[in-house]
């Protein structure tokens, strides 16, 4: 069986293994709900400004689908921000009128690389808006689609600065734990025989051990003086109820 003070260490290092975990569980959820949250308001903001332009062309009288340089404010959006996979623009035909994007380097890289395949595209998120003439009317629309690959790289190198903190703070407090639980006993220890040794001392200088024995000793003639009083007790009963 392991020591008393390495079982205490072990039961307080799980503890504080469960607390760290927990608070950097809760803050990496509450992290990615922020960020979340910051994505979401930018890419409207984007989506808002594509929508604003788009209308200024129709006040000019110009239809949506006879736009020239739409296809150059797409791309000039498209470069202004590596996360956006694709921009599209619609009308309410659903028919595509203008579209801009681009692929993942490294998904490109693995369909040249097979002779063929088939399974899931990138993930994407799309925020779109409506397209408003004069008249109130509704043109089209404006859909701008962003990858989820930098979110997804981003938490996977929040997870490993956690990792490392969360492995750093344990062998830290496991340490600490087992110092402190050591050097307590040890200090308790040291009193426990510094009072033994002074027993040992009042009761004749006797060892702890000897000490103990001669207490036992002591306690042992105690009893038999209190038995020998009792039995002189009962006899000089026993006598004065019978007289001789």
């Amino acid at each position: 069986m392991l020591p008393v003070a390495y079982r205490l260490s072990l039961a307080v290092s799980l503890v504080l293994l469960l607390s760290v975990l927990v608070t950097a569980a809760l803050n990496f959820l509450k992290f990615n709900q922020v960020m979340q949250g910051l994505e979401d308001s930018r890419y409207r903001f984007v989506t808002r400004d594509l929508k604003n332009v788009f209308e200024q062309n129709l006040n000019l009288g110009l239809p949506l689908g006879q736009i020239d340089n739409a296809r150059a404010i797409l791309d000039r959006q498209l470069a202004l921000d590596p996360a956006i996979a694709r921009i599209e623009v619609f009308d309410p035909e659903a028919d595509i009128l203008y579209a801009a994007g681009r692929l993942d380097p490294d998904w490109v890289a693995a369909q040249l690389a097979s002779p063929g395949s088939a399974g899931p595209a990138p993930l994407e998120i799309v925020t779109s808006r409506p397209i408003v003439n004069d008249f109130g009317l509704v043109a089209g629309g404006v859909a701008v689609y962003r990858s989820t690959l930098l979110g997804q790289q981003r938490d996977r190198a929040i997870l490993r600065t956690l990792a490392v903190a969360v492995a750093g703070a344990l062998v830290a407090g496991m340490l600490i734990v087992v110092f402190g639980a050591t050097r307590l006993l040890r200090d308790v220890r040291q009193r426990l025989l510094g009072a033994a040794e002074s027993l040992g001392r009042a009761l004749g200088g006797a060892s702890p051990e000897a000490a103990r024995e001669t207490a036992l000793a002591a306690a042992a003639a105690r009893t038999l003086a209190e038995i020998a009083t009792l039995e002189a007790e009962v006899d000089r009963l026993r006598v004065a109820e019978h007289p001789s």
